[in-house]
């Protein structure tokens, strides 16, 4: 089960875990640094496939230890097409998991409507993140979110 917390996003609005789940599912990564070459190819790469995702029924989020400012230009930069939650204390990444100590480890977790943790990759590299989770999601859809679109399956196949 996700667990219960409240954490800051890069727009500086307070997100509880239980409104992230309540309407559909979530990809949550986890990445050391925004702005980063790993951190950004992680991101970029969810990103692109967002559409696919919530066509799948599930939403996607990052987080880290960065605070909203820096978040928040790292999104605009990129164009990334989900918030992103700030950590700093790393309370919240450490009883996910992602993190031991001072050291964010790169991770994400796809969690269904409601809140149940159906997967969880620690240590995970970032072409095998977005992989993973796509394939995952894919596998185990939910229902589309409102004004979802997916790539006809051939344009997939063309991929």
């Amino acid at each position: 089960q996700l667990p219960a917390f409240e954490l800051q996003n890069d727009e500086d609005q307070t997100v509880a875990s239980a409104d992230l789940v309540k309407d559909c599912g979530i990809v949550l990564f986890a990445y050391p640094k925004a702005a980063t070459k790993g951190c950004t190819s992680q991101a970029v790469g969810l990103s692109e496939k967002a559409d696919e995702l919530a066509a799948a029924g599930y939403k996607v989020y990052g987080i880290s230890a960065d605070k909203p400012k820096s978040q928040a230009a790292w999104r605009k930069k990129e164009g990334l097409a989900f918030n992103l939650l700030c950590d700093p204390s790393l309370e919240v990444l450490g009883k996910l998991g992602f993190s031991s100590g001072k050291k964010i480890n790169r991770s994400h977790l796809v969690v269904q409507k409601g809140g149940k943790v159906l997967d969880v990759q620690y240590g995970i590299t970032p072409k095998n993140s977005v992989k993973d989770a796509v394939e995952f999601c894919l596998t185990h859809k939910g229902e589309a979110l409102p004004g979802a679109t997916s790539a006809p399956a051939d344009e997939e196949e063309a991929a």
